[in-house]
This record gives C-alpha cells, sequence and structure tokens, in this order.
C-alpha cells in the first residue's frame, strides 16, 4: 500500500513547484521539507516500534537510526541524478526498495509474513 501511494506521488510529482519555491520561497520550502521528513520519520519510527512489539522487527535494531536512514534513503533517491524519475515512476522499483529495507529488519516471522503478503497481493493483482 505505502509503495501504491508513493507511486502515484511520484506520478503527479512537479519538480518545476519544487524549483521555484526553492528558488524564491526558500524559508516555505525549507518548512515543507523539515516537515515531510519529520512526518516520514515519525511514521516510519512508529512502524518499526509496532514491528518489534509484533517481532516482526528484529529486537537488536535501533528504532530512530533506522528511521533516519529510511529518511535519508528517500531524500537521496528524490535528489539522485542516478536513478531517474521515470525509474521511480514503476512500481516494481518501489517493491525492490521496500524489499531491501523490509529484509535488513525483519526477524525470521516477519520475513515469513512478509512472503505470505507478497504471495496474497500477487494473486490479488493477478485475479484483477
Amino acid at each position: 500500500m505505502v509503495n501504491k501511494l508513493i507511486s502515484k506521488m511520484m506520478e503527479d510529482y512537479n519538480p518545476g513547484i519544487e524549483f521555484d519555491l526553492k528558488k524564491y520561497h526558500t524559508s516555505v520550502f525549507h518548512k515543507i521539507k523539515e516537515r515531510s521528513h519529520k512526518n516520514m520519520f515519525d511514521s516510519v519510527l512508529d512502524n518499526i516500534i509496532q514491528g518489534k512489539k509484533e517481532g516482526l522487527y528484529r529486537k537488536n535494531i535501533n528504532e530512530a537510526l533506522i528511521a533516519k536512514m529510511y529518511v535519508l534513503r528517500v531524500e537521496m533517491i528524490m535528489e539522485s541524478d542516478i536513478i531517474s524519475r521515470d525509474d521511480m515512476r514503476d512500481p516494481e522499483n518501489f517493491n525492490q526498495i521496500l524489499e531491501y529495507h523490509i529484509r535488513g529488519i525483519a526477524s525470521e516471522k516477519g520475513i515469513k509474513e512478509y512472503e505470505e503478503y507478497k504471495k496474497y497481493l500477487d494473486n490479488e493483482n493477478n485475479t484483477l
């Protein structure tokens, strides 16, 4: 679901607006960026804390550090010359990035549930 939302956001994203905000309304641009980072960080942090409680994520991970790294990774991808906006509009690429993240923090139980959910989504997508 997260991947579908981000993919939709990438489709609607207009880099010209960001450029104009950055150039002509710098303080507004920084406030928006700061709020966006905080919201993303808080969401990822809450997810990690909940996932650890449910035994889906490894107990020994530093929640705040992983959440910061996730925000940084998203930010770097958005500003990258290496990964194009077209690459990021492809939902399969988001799936790969999410899988990379999940497999890095998931417990054995979490990986099993992740694999089951992937199978479920594959079946749902094939029946639509």
